[in-house]
């Protein structure tokens, strides 16, 4: 396993709806083994967890948090087109933003769900 990727349906705005009703979700992404890093996994794999969230959930905006001194995952979310929208100097993170509109959301709409053309240097799938 090279990581994982996650949606999280917790939007404060939207805590008043029942989860299948949701339309915003905070997207996760980590690549544990260095071995996998920098060859395009999470991309690939954010863009086909964000191809699952539109099409099968729904949803019309993804958000991220990441941390001041993460400048890989900001590059990564930025190339993506995410736009940063806010700044925390108490948790000192940054939120980026994807939805609607955006070129990336558009193409996410019709990603590939799966991975199975990425395979490690072993041969095994990711």
């Amino acid at each position: 396993m090279a990581g994982d990727v996650n949606l999280f349906l917790n939007d404060l705005d939207e805590s008043d709806l029942p989860v299948q009703q949701r339309t915003t979700a905070e997207l996760d992404i980590m690549i544990a083994e260095e071995k996998y890093r920098r060859q395009g996994l999470a991309s690939s794999a954010c863009k086909a967890m964000m191809g699952y969230g539109i099409r099968k959930l729904g949803l019309k905006r993804f958000r991220v948090k990441i941390g001041y001194a993460n400048s890989a995952s900001q590059s990564l979310f930025t190339r993506l087109g995410f736009k940063e929208v806010s700044r925390s100097e108490a948790f000192k993170e940054i939120t980026f933003e994807l939805g609607e509109g955006d070129e990336v959301y558009n193409e996410c709409k019709h990603a590939d769900l799966t991975l199975s053309s990425y395979h490690s240097s072993s041969g095994e799938a990711a």
